[in-house]
């Protein structure tokens, strides 16, 4: 009776040598096809890359912002997606007002940092994209897609694969999607603005006071949800004071003062 030969680790590493693992990927079609019917998107891929190819997905419509050449992109919809699910039709609603409300959201959340924007153009054209990330799950694809191969891999900076396809579909902006909101920066508020505070916030009688300690028995405070209109600025070492109207929490008028910047730093301020 023969004695099967013992299997050694120089033996394992033979055969993970020619296991599919070392193979390389093949890709010579990534097509993405899409059909619209009134609001309605359908779009799937024609590819041959395995079906647990990871995918990025994106519908989207570029912008500019005014003074700006560069586009920007907001998307109807974002996922990561892999080949077998994109194979199947996927169908999403091109939501034209959802997609201007997200465009003014984003363009509040920046205004708090003083990079609100105004919209110059928005495209009439929604793209489709998909791409093959260099981070894949399946280790057939190699370090970075370095195992990735075929006649429409890009190798140029990133080892990637990708496919677009766009269509006409219009849009109109709401009704302050496309304006330059106001400025919640605190060290860059608008000059006539009013603004709600959502923290107390110290009045001061004047300006960068030479006696603090004088100047602290005439503060007041704004309350919270109280509100101020800023009246002119004045800049002072990096430091930035706020002649202001006070009002406080129900509207009552509490004279003028001076707010510091940083006394605003960390707050919600809403415009009012």
């Amino acid at each position: 009776m023969n004695t099967p030969p013992r299997i050694t680790s120089a033996m394992l590493s033979f055969v993970a040598s020619i296991t599919p693992l070392s193979a390389q990927v093949a890709c010579d079609t990534f097509t993405i096809k899409s059909k619209v019917d009134g609001s309605s998107l359908t779009f799937h891929l024609d590819t041959d890359l395995p079906d647990d190819t990871d995918v990025m997905v994106s519908v989207s419509r570029v912008y500019q912002q005014k003074g700006e050449d560069s586009n920007f992109s907001l998307a109807y919809y974002s996922a990561k997606s892999v080949v077998s699910e994109l194979k199947n039709p996927k169908k999403i609603e091109l939501d034209n007002a959802k997609w201007s409300r997200d465009l003014e959201a984003k363009n509040t959340k920046l205004s708090r940092l003083g990079l609100g924007f105004e919209v110059s153009i928005v495209s009439p054209v929604v793209e489709v994209s998909m791409v093959v990330p260099i981070y894949q799950d399946n280790p057939a694809f190699g370090e970075n897609n370095s195992k990735l191969t075929g006649k429409i891999v890009r190798a140029t900076e990133l080892r990637i694969v990708e496919s677009k396809t766009a269509f006409d579909y219009k849009i109109v902006l709401g009704q302050d999607a496309g304006k330059r909101p106001p400025s919640l920066d605190p060290f860059s508020l608008d000059v006539g603005r009013a603004y709600i505070s959502s923290k107390d916030t110290p009045l001061m009688p004047y300006h960068s006071p030479g006696d603090p300690l004088t100047a602290l028995n005439e503060v007041k405070t704004i309350p919270k949800t109280g509100a101020f209109k800023v009246l002119e600025f004045f800049s002072k070492k990096g430091t930035r004071w706020y002649k202001v109207e006070a009002f406080d929490s129900n509207m009552k008028d509490m004279g003028t003062g001076w707010i510091n910047s940083t006394a605003l730093v960390g707050q919600k301020l809403n415009v009012k």
